[in-house]
Formats: C-alpha cells, sequence, structure tokens
C-alpha cells in the first residue's frame, strides 16, 4: 500500500507538495459529495516520526525510477495520509 501511496503522491498533477494535495483532496470531494479536508495536527505528528520504511521504499522507486523526487514524493504522501473527515465523507470515497 505504502508503494503505491508514495507513487501516486509523485505523480499528482500540481505546482508543489502542498498544491497537489489541495487538488487531490478536492478531486475526492467533488467526486464523492464529501468535505474532506488535510489535519494540520494529524499531519504535524507524521512529521515527527518519518518512516524509514517509507523512506527505503522511496529511494528503491527513484532508483527503479518510478518516481522522480524522493522528498517531494514523501512530503506529499504524508499530506495525503492526513486528509480527514467524518465517518460518512470517507464511506462515500469507498
Amino acid at each position: 500500500m505504502n508503494t503505491g501511496a508514495i507513487t501516486v503522491a509523485d505523480n499528482l498533477p500540481g505546482k508543489d507538495g502542498s498544491h497537489r494535495t489541495q487538488l487531490f483532496c478536492e478531486y475526492l470531494n467533488k467526486s464523492a459529495g464529501s468535505k474532506l479536508y488535510l489535519d494540520a495536527e494529524i499531519l504535524a505528528s507524521v512529521r515527527g516520526t518519518r518512516s524509514q520504511v517509507n523512506v527505503l521504499i522511496a529511494d528503491y522507486l527513484h532508483q527503479t525510477q518510478y518516481i522522480e523526487n524522493i522528498e517531494s514524493a514523501l512530503e506529499i504522501c504524508d499530506k495525503i495520509c492526513c486528509i480527514s473527515g467524518q465517518v460518512q465523507d470517507l464511506g462515500k470515497i469507498g
């Protein structure tokens, strides 16, 4: 799952990590009629304890040319993993 999330994160459209995350969240909300948002508090926690497994996965994906930028992919993946909402909103996406 992390491999796919990191790869998707690196390939999302947008000018930077924040813009890419915003566009992705807007896409989910529009597609599912939900009200998801980036939870800044959870993101701060995630940033404080970056997963070394994800760093190794991103390095491998970069070496095998599936992603272009390790840091950007990890930043965006962290943000995507911190998208929150009500249970009903998350259910609409499924």
